[in-house]
């Protein structure tokens, strides 16, 4: 600890040397007014002596006509510590004279002020809401109205600049009754792209790149930037947590292989970022780029296999200091779900009747009838005497007869409130741009006790020390704290509806109604919680121009992370977890450490005007350090302390491990373009990683792309095509997602028992492979990317195929080896799929627009190739020629009913009420062997999602819906757990699901067993996942500019946003969307917000 806490302060010292250096510079080498700060004070001087003080206080030079300021009034003023321009600013406002400098000297000049007005159109004479004006060379500005016009005092010979998102930027001299026309700057197509080390306009692209702007996204009720990306874009898929503060999941592409890794490679303004995306704040991201293919992701090489995701942030913008502040505050409840139908207290005590019933009925069955004369008589569920001698305690019983109950879902679900603040200020001058923000979100979970806060400090410093030289510098900080143990919703499904809430003492009991499997659900507030993650993130970066030689650039890029992980629980002697063990803590420390240094060469240059080039070279060292350790107890005769005194446990256990892991990096890369017309990007990367055997640490990824934009053709010139570009692109990436020592052999640990001493053992459990070597996936990916009808129509489709060699498998060898696993380069795996983007501009008039955005995505796999020539894994679900999520088990036609036992055509073995498994070989038996097939997959079959934005005057309406489709056998998740409400030892001790009626004579059903359910065989229950969800609606108010102006706003909305409103499905689980084992349900929000900036 003493290790990371020493780092720590290095880096915060590194912070402030730096600040510190960068100030000193600035102010010795300043040559703006507003970093030069005096003390004057003026008593009744005239206005030419408190000029020519102003000059010897700032050691600026300053020029002034004698005539100019002989007829002004005399001046009595104090400063301290003020800039010059305010204080110049101040003396002048009586006067009509302005200043403006020239290198370091202050010119005093006559202007006649005037006021201009003018309206603002685009191409289409349609106005522009929100133009920006400004003065050039001046901080006086103002912004067009809701028809266009504005007014603005200026002076004379005054330049206005017009400059408005998506639009190229207008300068025009102040005249009387302007009329500005603002072209169209085709849109997204002159927009920068991240590509990895650099950008480059979207029309110049050649690999496959999503670009995702950010803005309105903040306006969402999610605190975490996964779930904000959820169906925007084609390929990305993203799913949301169900609890407070989870992250969810996320991949590029689907699936590449089978044991290593398929996370994304996330990239921060350039460098590699290590921690969560759960401690980035939405409001602080400009845009997200998307590296689908392998081109596109080869600069990355090492960990590029499953894409990357490039993060921009926000930078100053405006030439004053912008304060911008986003607040929002709602209201959370659990989405539509069928898995809140549980048994109530009547339900709950008659399966416990057919329970018996049903045991009397198999062995009647046993007997083999021939009709249903002399069956068991079921008895009589109407009668509640009858009914409470079924119940197993005295409790059950006295509740039941005195008709009481509990929902125990309603006990641990709740409404539950989530607020978010963010404040920024941002600005630049000519040689500084800066962006700070801070931000505070607190969610609490629908699950009383499920907590996360979040506070961030984010910052961007760019200073251009010199004509070529320019240092930034961004720290961030961000402390997450997930404290609090949410309550068990997994013990409010089984919970007895006839068991109390209290024990006589007024305490929570230990179990419910007494039965060992129920521990109490709302049991956990009694547990002591503590879970803080704290990460701080600073990087230094520095880029030369380089004297002589016309668009060479070297940078420089210094990161230092850390991420300190705590966790400490205490359970008390009160619950069940902590009763069976006489109390029990815990405490665990993680820390991490990274750095990395990146050292970036760049030549871009234009040649002839038809030839251009951009050179990019890369040496990279990065290195990632942790640490943790654990120590735990039990047996606490005293309780006060919890976690803080685990020397009093009589058990007492501890365990530590570190790991450190390195990278090696060398990257080329060169994009030419000739007319802007063809296009070619190559790249080579080579990558060593201490994490791979001995003889394969190294690994080296080529790649290739080509663009051919074809509206520059001559003969492609027809008017209703705006833009039209195909693209071809070949590479290889790698991955090393298997952890720093699976390469090695690796030992365990046991204690073994002597007599009264315990000994610690140590076995092999993974063979060492000096051969393991890196995971390898070639694609080939063909796009094409138009805009037609004066770009009211654009959109891209792309097309790929990948396929990954020496695929990382942990396989288990035989124990006999004197280990039970090893990792390995073996197998093969194909995966393909088209996507679509399309974007449409349904209607464009002067007070009411319409967009819509349609996104598409299919995706394939398949295991080409195992081990050993094993054409299937039965253990892990791996089958050649298959998908690598196959879904492999019994299929079903149905439930044996009792006309099939009357008639003789049951299967040996079977009876009523029982699944009727297909007989696969037809041997009329049903082994593991013989009867178990590929059903399906839980892949999606295709994705799609549709936004609607409609905009009318100065209201907005946005409306999203987002679909992941199966059908065909795809997207099937197992559901018995939901779906099957008999067993034999569960469904006589705990409550049941209630979402499909169990079988009984009376109600012969065909899609679940009865409640007494002991087969030979129980296959599981598989359920199509479709959905269609309404995911999010917001609806926005912009107030007019000329009335919040007057407030001191530049602009202020006023926000309703709903997410995850409603989903039409037919799965019974928690969510659709969910990943395996998803325990939750997706949450609903509510929220109401403002944003404004002044």
């Amino acid at each position: 600890m003493e290790k990371y806490l020493r780092g720590l302060r290095q880096g915060l010292l590194f912070a402030c040397i730096f600040c510190l250096s960068v100030t000193h510079v600035l102010r010795a080498q300043a040559n703006e007014l507003d970093n030069v700060r005096i003390s004057v004070t003026f008593n009744k001087v005239s206005l030419s002596q408190a000029l020519e003080i102003i000059g010897q206080k700032s050691n600026w030079g300053i020029t002034f006509d004698d005539g100019d300021v002989a007829i002004s009034r005399p001046i009595t003023y104090q400063a301290n510590n003020t800039s010059v321009t305010d204080i110049l600013h101040y003396i002048l406002k009586e006067t009509s004279l302005n200043f403006k400098t020239y290198k370091t000297t202050i010119v005093i000049y006559h202007a006649k002020e005037q006021i201009i007005t003018g309206r603002v159109l685009d191409n289409k004479g349609l106005p522009l809401i929100g133009v920006n004006i400004i003065e050039k060379g001046t901080h006086n500005g103002t912004n067009s109205d809701a028809s266009g016009h504005f007014s603005i005092k200026v002076s004379d010979n005054a330049i206005l600049v017009f400059s408005y998102i998506g639009f190229a930027t207008v300068e025009r001299a102040a005249a009387a009754n302007m009329s500005v026309t603002m072209q169209e700057d085709m849109g997204k197509l002159n927009e920068l792209v991240v590509v990895g080390y650099g950008t480059q306009k979207a029309k110049d692209l050649t690999g496959s790149i999503s670009h995702i702007d950010m803005k309105g996204k903040e306006n969402s009720a999610t605190t975490d930037l996964v779930a904000a990306l959820q169906g925007i874009t084609p390929g990305l898929n993203a799913r949301s947590g169900s609890m407070a503060g989870e992250t969810g999941g996320l991949s590029i592409r689907g699936k590449t292989s089978l044991s290593a890794s398929d996370v994304p490679l996330i990239i921060l303004d350039g460098v590699i970022f290590n921690g969560s995306t759960a401690d980035l704040n939405i409001n602080d991201i400009a845009s997200v780029d998307v590296l689908k293919d392998a081109s596109s992701a080869a600069v990355y090489g090492s960990r590029s296999a499953n894409g990357v995701l490039v993060i921009t942030t926000k930078t100053g913008s405006s030439d004053k200091p912008t304060f911008n502040l986003n607040a929002y505050y709602g209201s959370q409840d659990h989405a539509n779900t069928q898995m809140t139908k549980i048994m109530n207290a009547e339900q709950y005590a008659r399966r416990l009747v057919d329970y018996y019933y049903q045991q009397d009925l198999y062995s009647w069955y046993a007997t083999g009838p021939a009709s249903a004369d002399n069956r068991p008589v079921r008895p009589d569920v109407n009668d509640k005497e009858v009914v409470a001698s079924y119940l197993r305690t005295d409790e059950e019983k006295t509740n039941y007869l005195n008709g009481y109950q509990i929902n125990w879902l309603n006990e641990v679900f709740r409404k539950a409130p989530i607020q978010s603040y963010s404040l920024s200020v941002s600005g630049k001058t000519p040689r500084t741009n800066y962006y700070l923000s801070t931000s505070y979100a607190d969610q609490q979970g629908i699950i009383v006790n499920d907590q996360f806060k979040r506070l961030t400090f984010f910052a961007k410093f760019e200073n251009k020390i010199t004509d070529w030289l320019k240092i930034e510098f961004d720290p961030t900080f961000t402390h997450r704290d997930y404290s609090g143990l949410e309550t068990s919703l997994a013990n409010a499904l089984i919970a007895s509806p006839l068991g109390n809430k209290y024990n006589e003492a007024g305490q929570f009991p230990v179990y419910i109604a007494s039965e060992s499997y129920a521990y109490h659900p709302l049991a956990h507030l009694y547990v002591s919680d503590k879970e803080p993650i704290d990460n701080l993130n600073l990087v230094l970066k520095g880029r030369m121009r380089i004297p002589k030689i016309e668009g060479l650039e070297y940078e420089f890029n210094y990161n230092k992370n850390y991420i300190f992980n705590r966790h400490f629980q205490y359970f008390p002697k009160a619950i069940a977890e902590g009763s069976q063990v006489n109390g029990s803590a815990g405490k665990t420390i993680k820390n991490q450490t990274k750095w990395l240094v990146n050292n970036i060469i760049t030549y871009k240059h234009t040649f002839n005007k038809i030839h251009s080039i951009d050179v990019t070279l890369l040496h990279s060292d990065e290195e990632l350090t942790s640490e943790t350790t654990a120590a735990s107890g039990t047996g606490f005769n005293s309780e006060k302390l919890g976690y803080n005194a685990l020397e009093l446990a009589e058990v007492q256990t501890s365990s530590s491990a570190g790991s450190r892991e390195y990278t090696r990096s060398f990257l080329g890369r060169v994009n030419y373009g000739f007319r802007d017309r063809y296009l070619l990007t190559a790249t080579v990367r080579r990558d060593g990683y201490s994490g791979f055997g001995s003889n394969k640490k190294w690994g080296s990824f080529p790649s290739v792309s080509l663009g051919w934009v074809m509206t520059e053709e001559s003969f492609m010139k027809v008017k209703w095509l705006d833009f039209l570009k195909l693209r071809l692109s070949y590479g290889t990436n790698g991955n090393q997602g298997i952890g720093a020592y699976n390469s090695q052999a690796e030992m365990s640990s046991t204690n073994t028992v002597f007599g009264a001493n315990t000994a610690i053992g140590l076995y092999a459990s993974s063979m060492g492979n000096d051969d393991l070597g890196w995971e390898k996936t070639k694609s080939v990916n063909a796009g094409i990317d138009f805009r037609v009808l004066d770009s009211r129509i654009s959109g891209s489709v792309d097309v790929y195929n990948a396929t990954t060699t020496d695929v990382l498998v942990e396989r288990a060898i035989p124990t006999i080896s004197g280990n039970s696993s090893v990792w390995d380069n073996i197998g093969g795996i194909k995966n393909h799929g088209v996507e679509v983007s399309l974007e449409t501009q349904n209607v464009k008039q002067k007070d009411f627009n319409w967009t819509t955005g349609f996104v598409f995505a299919i995706n394939r796999n398949k295991i080409t190739k195992l081990y050993d020539n094993v054409t299937q894994d039965i253990g892990n679900g791996w089958f050649v020629g298959q998908s690598i999520n196959s879904v492999y088990g019994y299929e079903t036609q149905g439930i044996w009913q009792e006309k099939d036992l009357f008639n003789k055509t049951i299967m040996a073995g079977s009876y009523p009420g029982q699944f009727k498994i297909k007989d696969q070989n037809g041997d009329a038996q049903i082994t593991a062997d013989g009867d178990r097939k590929i059903l399906g997959s839980t892949d999606a079959n295709y994705r799609f999602s549709i936004n609607n934005t409609l905009s009318y005057k100065r209201f907005s309406l946005s409306i999203f819906l987002n679909s992941v489709q199966g059908g065909n056998g795809y997207y099937m998740a197992s559901n018995t757990g939901v779906l099957v409400t008999g067993g034999t030892d569960k469904a006589y001790r705990l409550n049941r699901p209630n979402v499909r009626a169990y079988w009984t004579p009376d109600n012969p059903v065909n899609d679940a067993p009865g409640m007494y359910y002991n087969p030979k065989i129980a296959p599981s229950v598989y359920q199509d996942k479709s959905f269609v969800r309404l995911q999010d609606v917001t609806l926005s108010y912009n107030f007019n500019n000329k009335v919040i102006k007057k407030w001191g706003f530049n602009n202020l909305r006023f926000y309703v946003s709903g997410r995850n409103l409603y989903t039409w499905t037919k799965w019974a689980g928690w969510d659709p969307d969910g990943g395996p084992g998803v325990t939750s349900p997706m949450i609903r929000s509510f929220i109401g917000g403002v944003n404004t900036s002044f």
